[in-house]
């Protein structure tokens, strides 16, 4: 943080027996005097050497407000500047220049918690590397320099598609930062507006994993040799698969929301998009056991999913260990070099090519954003219903359908995994909660079930209420008389549901809700 003092030296005084005050500007462990043109004779000062004259120190006092002023628009507290430029800025003097290097490594710390914080960090070293120096001003940086940045870059098509982009980024943030609330006399005078970076179409296809290999990669037992990184490997995997390809990032940092649904912000996208690319995700049933093998016990106030968040010191290690495991899983299945971004690419594919979902479905499960629809989506509130009804689709598709055929299975060198059987295609299961908004005339909270049926859910609301103190921060029933009645409840539907034929292959969600009611 740059200080200001006023200062008046003892030793240089002139022919006159006056001295001039001056404003010493310290930054960085580095000091400059700057001259104010205001002068004091020695009658003038205290025997502390401080100004005595009511005058001089009212007209110090002002030009030290001014110059703290334009400190403060700096914020360099945030953003760093070398000390010659601060100068050059609060006394008026040229323009100030900001170094997009030192401002990249600032932008990079706010922005370390995000997955492609690596590649951030890959980009301005070869940005360095391209300018020869450790110093670069804003206002140099044009169109057609950045045109040159990516011929230096070469035949490597991913650098030269994501470098010059994170550049730009940087570049657009601090505009944005220096030139807020100024009409005229901007910091950065350049712009990047005409500027696009090139846009390489990445080759996909060979992550995309057929429907039997995900099942045994899902099935495989636990590594005869007791390496428990495979095990891990094996799960986020198709923990990941099952919550529409969610990244490793957001695994560690997912939570339950009050409906018990899986909830988070998507790292790589959050800080660029008006909704932080937020996803709700209801957990299917076949999902539940592996969440409680891996579920977080602590700081239980966090509402934390999964404990993968204190296994790990940060995202990076947690990526590379199952990446490492999943090396191992991938010499079982007969694929090698398998790697988790696979998860995403075959859960996109195979819901289109198999399933049946359309494109624009899948779009919204994977968490992107159509560019048109960007104004549009102001004004409509997001459900995720449509989405989290594809997933269990898919998912009842990949998991069950197979079933019925394991030759290819055994073939692969998997089994039949308990997690996978737990629940049967043609089972109704049922999961009661308290809704918050559902408040009665007399305080009580209402209580509502979540009927599942062959990958479609339906909610329903009961007669049944809790009191404010039957329920946790959670909203979670703690009270034993309320879970006995919800739990008598499920009781009284089954029988009802057992006059049914659940296996007949026309009957639908809609059909159970009629028996229900």
């Amino acid at each position: 943080m740059a200080t200001l003092k006023v200062e008046v030296s003892k030793t240089a005084i002139s022919r006159k027996g006056t001295c001039e005050v001056g404003i010493r500007l310290y930054h960085h462990h580095e000091k400059r005097l700057i001259e104010t043109g205001i002068y004091v004779s020695k009658t003038e000062m205290t025997k502390k050497w401080t100004i005595r004259n009511e005058l001089v120190k009212r007209k110090v006092k002002a030009l030290l407000k001014d110059f703290n002023a334009k400190l403060k628009q700096l914020e360099l507290d945030q953003y760093d500047m070398n000390i010659d430029a601060v100068v050059n800025y609060i006394v008026g003097v040229g323009d100030v220049s900001i170094d997009i290097i030192q401002y990249g490594r600032e932008w990079i710390k706010e922005h370390e918690d995000q997955k492609c914080s690596r590649n951030h960090l890959v980009a301005l070293n070869a940005f360095i590397k391209f300018v020869g120096r450790d110093s670069y001003m804003c206002n140099d940086i044009s169109k057609v320099f950045m045109r040159s940045f990516e011929k230096w870059l070469g035949d490597k098509k991913t650098a030269r598609s994501v470098y010059p982009q994170v550049i730009k980024r940087m570049f657009n943030s601090a505009k944005q930062r220096y030139n807020e609330g100024r009409e005229e006399n901007k910091v950065i005078k350049r712009t990047l507006e005409f500027y696009h970076p090139p846009h390489v179409e990445i080759q996909t296809e060979k992550r995309a994993l057929p429907v039997d290999i995900i099942r045994a990669i899902a099935n495989l037992p636990d590594d005869t040799e007791g390496r428990a990184v495979a095990d891990l490997a094996r799960d986020v995997f198709t923990i990941s698969f099952m919550l529409m390809g969610t990244n490793t990032i957001d695994l560690l940092n997912c939570k339950w929301d009050e409906r018990g649904n899986i909830t988070y912000d998507r790292a790589k996208t959050k800080d660029r998009r008006p909704d932080h690319a937020r996803i709700v995700i209801s957990p299917h049933p076949l999902l539940l056991p592996l969440i409680k093998k891996y579920r977080c016990t602590r700081h239980k106030k966090k509402n934390y999913v999964f404990c993968f968040n204190y296994m790990y010191k940060d995202p990076t290690t947690f990526n590379q260990t199952v990446n490492r495991g999943l090396k191992i899983v991938g010499e079982k299945v007969g694929v090698p070099n398998l790697q988790f971004y696979a998860a995403r690419h075959s859960m996109a594919t195979i819901a289109y090519n198999e399933a049946g979902i359309d494109k624009f479905t899948i779009h919204e499960m994977l968490n992107h954003k159509v560019q048109v629809f960007t104004v549009t989506n102001m004004y409509i509130r997001q459900d995720f219903s449509r989405i989290n009804d594809a997933n269990f689709r898919l998912i009842n598709y990949v998991f069950e359908y197979h079933l019925m055929s394991n030759s290819r299975l055994k073939e692969l060198g998997g089994t039949e995994g308990d997690f996978l059987t737990s629940v049967h295609e043609d089972t109704v299961t049922f999961r009661y909660y308290v809704d918050p908004l559902l408040k009665h005339e007399d305080g009580k909270l209402g209580i509502c079930f979540n009927v599942a049926f062959r990958g479609q859910s339906r909610d329903i609301a009961t007669p049944l209420t809790v009191a404010n103190n039957e329920v946790n921060s959670r909203y979670q029933i703690v009270s034993k008389r309320a879970v006995d009645e919800c739990e008598a409840l499920i009781d009284r539907c089954n029988s009802r549901l057992k006059r049914t034929d659940l296996s007949a292959t026309n009957l639908t969600i809609l059909d159970v809700m009629r028996l229900l009611a």
